[in-house]
């Protein structure tokens, strides 16, 4: 029997780290739309150098997240009810694309998965926990974007969806 050794390298660039580091810290509400962050004085507390720093905003920034504003200053992208029903009509598009394509390729084991979230939906809204049910919503979903076999598709869904994450943490802004 051999130990398997636990990896010494991080296979994660420090600018992965920071990217996550910061859209976690925003899913979680803990760096709120409108807040505004110094870069020199985020690259010191997170122990990291300006230039990762940097890419990881300059990432956010390419996709809706973050605004980066002249003398090192980041803004945290507000959404407003508009972009909030555009990323919607877009993703609703997307998703109806993918349930047309997929279709056929549901069963049995996909619409009793699809009818259990959906209930699980339904509870998580009576309890008011959102964060349930966004998880809960993702995942039906993804019952028949996994089956759709078009993977540009997926992709751009994907990277939308982040987009949306904190506007569900809004308690009273799901009804059933």
């Amino acid at each position: 029997d051999r130990v398997k050794a636990k990896p010494w390298l991080n296979l994660i660039s420090v600018k992965e780290q920071v990217y996550e580091f910061w859209r976690e810290a925003m899913r979680r509400g803990e760096i709120l739309p409108g807040a505004v962050s110094d870069m020199e004085e985020t690259a010191l507390r997170l122990g990291v150098s300006k230039t990762p720093l940097r890419d990881a905003l300059l990432q956010l920034e390419m996709e809706g997240f973050v605004t980066i504003l002249p003398r090192r200053k980041v803004v945290v992208n507000v959404l407003r009810p508009e972009d909030i029903k555009n990323y919607y009509e877009i993703i609703g598009a997307l998703e109806s694309t993918a349930l047309c394509q997929a279709f056929a390729l549901l069963g049995g084991p996909e619409f009793e998965a699809m009818t259990r979230l959906n209930a699980e939906m339904r509870d998580a809204i009576g309890r008011d926990e959102f964060d349930l049910y966004y998880e809960k919503n993702l995942a039906f979903h993804a019952v028949f974007l996994s089956r759709c076999g078009h993977a540009n598709l997926l992709k751009v869904v994907n990277k939308l969806h982040p987009r949306l994450d904190h506007f569900h943490r809004q308690q009273g802004i799901v009804q059933a």
